[in-house]
């Protein structure tokens, strides 16, 4: 739609040819800087210092050509399983955990980085244009959160953001290691706050597959351990939402119902700012009043909540995360009974504790600690090739493990 794409095979290649189209092959009147293929370029070689396996090699890259690598013949668009309901939670984990090393290997570098990802053109004009403008213009009485939203934006460069990290531009094969991140177009420094909208459109859309797309949803959060702004996270999503309904890229899989109920979901997600999308029920997300499920929390305790997701995505994430044990106690951290263990009390934590351990050596020792005054427990085990990681990092991490982050703990402890 963005890009001229041809496959080129022979003797001694097997790649793909890319080169950016000054105007869009879409119905309305729609331009774009071609200098997007120098980012996508640009993009990659950065990425693949992070991870070389979450993505295609770059081959070749002159004369407004990009020469990547072709990927097997049996992988395909992970957006094809989502529409199918061929879901599977641990690829979403993958992304979460790709996300996670690629906003931590990139922050902090912003001298270093902006000569190459500080221009926003390419992303103004293929995403804020025609999806946040787009959205303002077709839902007044939204000016004043989706404002916000481009503030938090236009003074956000956390990180490289891939700017489109959406399911059509993941491409899988038979499992969660095979995954490549592809179309980097429009990576910029910026706001990293941009995926889950497209798994609640797949649910209104499936509605029968909605427990699947809800343990994918919670995967990629669990997953995503990096620093976000929930607030706008929640505000990205909304009108990820609309703008696919609305905007001018609107999805086609959905009938007049459907986009209704899109457009309620939408609006209620920018005019409710606290609500929290990890409260997601499945069934919730298709309901076209979508209330809060405020109510739905009290009349269900939190603990028999708590054990029902821990089950679920048990059943989901095995591939990618510990074992069942260590997973429902981690669960447990948002909510835990009062003390006394009278019934239909509970006592709320200062934050939750997803199971993937990333960061600095000092953040690992806080997590450690963390779960250590909540499950009184002496004994710690992670796993550490989970992802993908390169062999020399691995090593480093191994290490800081040893010398940095034990003695901290220890310290803490005794």
């Amino acid at each position: 739609m963005s890009n001229e794409v041809v496959a080129v095979t022979g003797a001694g290649i097997d790649a793909v040819v890319k080169q950016a189209l000054p105007r869009l092959r879409v119905e309305q009147e729609w331009h774009a800087d071609i200098g997007r293929l120098i980012t996508e370029g640009q993009a990659l070689a950065t990425a693949a210092t992070i991870d070389p396996t979450a993505l295609p090699a770059v081959l070749e890259f002159s004369d407004g050509f990009l020469v990547i690598a072709r990927a097997p013949e049996h992988w395909h668009p992970w957006k094809d399983d989502l529409m199918a309901g061929v879901i599977d939670p641990a690829v979403a984990a993958r992304l979460g955990l790709f996300l996670t090393r690629l906003q931590l290997a990139t922050a902090e570098r912003d001298a270093e980085l902006r000569p190459r990802f500080g221009s926003r053109t390419a992303f103004e004009q293929l995403r804020v244009t025609p999806f946040h403008q787009q959205v303002r213009i077709r839902h007044p009485d939204l000016a004043a959160p989706i404002d916000r939203t481009l503030t938090a934006m236009a003074n956000t460069s956390t990180c490289v953001v891939h700017g489109d990290y959406s399911p059509k531009n993941i491409l899988v094969g038979h499992s969660a290691e095979e995954l490549w991140v592809i179309d980097w177009e429009v990576a910029h420094l910026g706001d990293p706050a941009w995926i889950l909208g497209h798994l609640l459109l797949k649910t209104i859309h499936q509605p029968a597959h909605a427990t699947g797309y809800h343990a994918a949803a919670t995967a990629f959060l669990y997953a995503w351990t990096a620093a976000r702004d929930p607030a706008q996270l929640i505000r990205q999503t909304a009108v990820l939402i609309l703008a696919r309904i609305d905007g001018r890229s609107p999805v086609d899989y959905l009938d007049a119902a459907g986009r209704d109920t899109a457009r309620t979901l939408g609006r209620h997600l920018l005019l409710a700012p606290r609500f929290d999308l990890r409260r997601l029920e499945a069934p919730a997300m298709t309901d076209p009043s979508l209330r809060t499920t405020r109510r739905r929390r009290r009349e269900r305790p939190r603990t028999h909540r708590s054990r029902r997701r821990a089950r679920l995505l048990h059943h989901h994430l095995r591939p990618v995360l510990p074992r069942r044990s260590r997973l429902r106690h981690a669960l447990r951290l948002q909510t835990r009974p009062a003390v006394g263990g009278q019934r239909g009390r509970t006592r709320r934590f200062h934050r939750p504790a997803p199971m993937v351990f990333a960061g600095s050596p000092d953040d690992i020792a806080d997590r450690v600690i963390d779960l250590h005054e909540l499950l009184g427990h002496d004994r710690q085990i992670l796993q550490m090739d989970v992802g993908g990681m390169p062999h020399t990092e691995l090593l480093r991490s191994i290490e800081l493990l040893g010398t940095e982050v034990a003695p901290r703990v220890h310290k803490a402890l005794d």
